[in-house]
């Protein structure tokens, strides 16, 4: 048995676990373009405190609480809605279905250069709203305005999935239930309300969690549309880490910035199994 998995434990090794053991090693040593290769000097928590007394790495934290807020919110409150009223088999409810998985699949490059032209000064909606006589808009050279142009986006191509999950989580509703709520006099915003919505917390959990941490980890979406501007208000802390270590090559500071990520994710993956372990219990 061991000899088939071998191979398997092999590759896993080669592209995660070394990569993820030399990236710890980084953020606790002094590296910089001069000894990327060889000789990195192990400094401890020198990289951490650096961060710690970062003007760049606070703006960049409060971005991404921002912005994850925005997201979660965003896409858990409209993916709700649109389980709801896609329920019905018809073939719109499927014909939307299917166009709502598209944008979902759809890389991020090309969602993100999309909506980059969207939102452009001579875009779609820029043209629209000069052919009805109002001003262009910068939503994405406004400093008070990019970071909401980017959680709409990211919420747009995050949507279709918990819009996929809630529906399935809805169907397995008994119909006795929404029937006897029926019978008892509760409207569908009743039902909806006192009903659903606490049969569905569990669920609800777990899918706040996953956008949560699709959202923390988003690079893409960020790197295409904005590129941490205009200035730095759209800069994240993935995108501060890609900064530190591929532009101002302080590859030390930029992998303690990916670490702080990482353990930030770890802990929403352990939220995310001990619910998924409790849903199951439940279940």
């Amino acid at each position: 048995m061991l000899l088939f998995v071998a191979p398997a434990a092999a590759v896993l090794a080669v592209t995660s676990i070394y990569p993820l053991v030399t990236l710890v090693r980084m953020a606790f040593s002094d590296v910089g373009i001069a000894n990327l290769f060889h000789g990195w000097h192990w400094i401890g928590l020198s990289n951490f405190r650096s961060l710690a007394a970062s003007a760049d790495f606070r703006n960049a934290a409060r971005n991404t609480g921002a912005y994850v807020f925005l997201v979660v919110v965003i896409t858990v409150g409209l993916g709700f809605v649109a389980a709801l009223t896609l329920l019905s088999r018809t073939r719109v409810s499927s014909g939307v279905q299917a166009l709502m998985v598209l944008v979902w699949v759809l890389p991020p490059i090309v969602n993100g250069g999309l909506w980059k032209f969207i939102f452009s000064g001579d875009g779609v909606v820029n043209t629209a709203l000069r052919n009805l006589g109002v001003s262009p808009i910068g939503f994405l050279s406004n400093p008070d305005l990019a970071l909401w142009s980017l959680a709409l986006v990211t919420s747009w191509v995050t949507i279709p999935f918990a819009a996929v999950v809630f529906r399935s989580a809805v169907i397995d509703i008994p119909p006795s239930v929404l029937e006897a709520a029926g019978m008892d006099g509760a409207s569908r915003r009743q039902a909806v309300r006192y009903v659903i919505v606490p049969m569905l917390r569990p669920t609800i959990l777990v899918v706040t969690i996953l956008v949560t941490v699709n959202a923390f980890r988003s690079f893409d979406l960020v790197y295409v549309m904005t590129a941490g501007g205009p200035g730095t208000a759209t800069t994240t802390l993935p995108f501060l880490g890609y900064q530190q270590a591929f532009q101002q090559f302080a590859y030390g500071l930029g992998s303690a910035t990916a670490v702080t990520c990482m353990a930030i994710i770890v802990v929403l993956a352990a939220c995310y199994v001990a619910l998924s372990r409790r849903e199951a219990r439940a279940s």
